[in-house]
């Protein structure tokens, strides 16, 4: 059995185990693990990588070749935080409930896209609106920002609301950037 483990999102805690098992064998041992050659990296029954990337799900398992990968063909959907969000948001909005009743409040801003400007034009001004309301009640608050949003949208499906439990009397955010993961560039303020 052949795989591939390219670097990156724990490879070496993978090839530590694929070594304790003891299934590492030389070649020619049967039912040992070789490496696959990089080059024909097709041929393989194990595949470990950092990323989706380039794999081509339709030609897993083919051709008679049992195949696993470390990834799920769409996983981006639920293992990104901004769409799982986004997914989370569309499913309650489909029901007609408001997402911000269940999760805290939550600005996606995607820097790749050409709404940026906006959102983060509506992230700084929900912000300076809790700021300056934050001794006032969360209700008190959440009538502002729909208030504020009203303005600015032309329709709203959900509105931005803060429940009682997120309202501690400080104005606390957490900024996480798209596109990375293991809490790199993830800021609190």
């Amino acid at each position: 059995m052949k795989y591939v483990i390219k670097p990156g999102n724990n490879s070496k805690l993978i090839m530590r185990v694929l070594e304790k098992s003891g299934r590492l064998e030389p070649k020619g041992y049967s039912p040992g693990w070789e490496a696959a050659d990089d080059n024909m990296d097709s041929l393989y029954n194990f595949k470990w990588k950092p990323t989706s990337a380039g794999l081509k799900y339709d030609l897993i398992s083919k051709h008679g070749l049992k195949q696993v990968v470390n990834h799920i063909k769409g996983h981006g959907q639920i293992t990104t935080k901004d769409n799982l969000f986004t997914n989370v948001k569309t499913y309650y909005e489909s029901q007609k409930q408001n997402v911000f009743d269940v999760v805290p409040l939550t600005i996606v801003i995607d820097y790749l896209k050409d709404d940026v400007g906006e959102k983060m034009e509506m992230f700084m001004n929900l912000h300076k609106i809790i700021e300056k309301n934050i001794n006032e009640d969360f209700e008190e608050i959440n009538k502002k920002m729909f208030a504020y949003q009203q303005a600015k949208e032309k329709s709203i499906k959900t509105a931005y609301k803060i429940n009682r439990c997120c309202q501690s009397g400080e104005n606390l955010w957490l900024l996480k950037p798209t596109g990375f993961n293991r809490g790199i560039g993830i800021h609190i303020f």
